[in-house]
């Protein structure tokens, strides 16, 4: 009978022993395996201006928190710096000429942030005496391994996409200037995107910045199968 009890003992402890271990492991396992849908942006700002007040500089720029890896998260926080925070700009407010006078204002949105892909518009605003002007940049990083993804990443490299896209950016834009499309014929722009869209960020004219949407459906035949907006398509 004591021998019974001691097996009976004995199993039931290995079986419970079988089932923590297991119950561990599945939950280590799927947390690993869980996308990090989206980050933690937090507003920066930085502010300059000259002594005698005609030249002044305001960046608002992006940070990113809360990514499980701290080297990644480092790395993205660094890049967006760079982007954003021009030595030659604060150079030239702290030592602006006196006859100058221009503003400088850099603000930025968010247009994507899921599916380990982070995607903001930029905008530089100037005005001078002689007016204003905008230019529009974009910057798309991947958040899971920190790689920035350039123009030419977008597309599968063996297609025409150079041509394609160029005839959508034509169409899209009304602009009677002499050149134009000459100027647009270009092998990259800056862009951004969206859920649904690649938007190409072509400058127009000095004075005058352009957005122009592509919906993803449109474009299928030349996405990138390694890149980030064939990981929107798979949604």
């Amino acid at each position: 009978m004591v021998k019974k009890i001691k097996i009976i003992a004995m199993l039931t402890i290995s079986i419970g022993i079988f089932v923590l271990t297991n119950c561990t492991a599945k939950k280590d396992t799927s947390s690993k395996e869980q996308p990090i849908e989206t980050v933690n942006v937090i507003n920066r700002e930085l502010v300059k201006e000259s002594k005698d007040g005609n030249c002044s500089l305001k960046i608002f720029y992006p940070q990113i928190e809360g990514l499980p890896n701290v080297a990644v998260e480092k790395k993205i926080n660094a890049e967006l710096i760079n982007k954003f925070i021009s030595k030659d700009h604060v150079y030239d407010i702290e030592n602006c000429d006196p006859e100058a006078r221009y503003k400088i204002e850099i603000t930025y949105s968010t247009k994507l942030n899921k599916n380990n892909i982070l995607s903001i518009m930029i905008k530089h605003y100037m005005v001078t005496p002689g007016g204003g002007s905008t230019l529009l940049e974009g910057f798309t990083v991947g958040v899971k391994n920190g790689e920035l993804y350039k123009y030419e990443d977008l597309f599968k490299p063996d297609t025409n996409y150079i041509l394609k896209i160029n005839k959508i950016v034509w169409g899209y834009i009304e602009e009677d200037e002499p050149g134009f499309k000459t100027r647009m014929n270009t092998t990259k722009y800056e862009f951004y995107i969206t859920e649904n869209e690649l938007v190409i960020l072509p400058s127009v004219s000095p004075k005058m910045a352009g957005e122009v949407p592509i919906n993803l459906s449109k474009i299928t035949d030349i996405i990138n199968p390694e890149g980030p907006l064939n990981s929107l398509m798979k949604r």
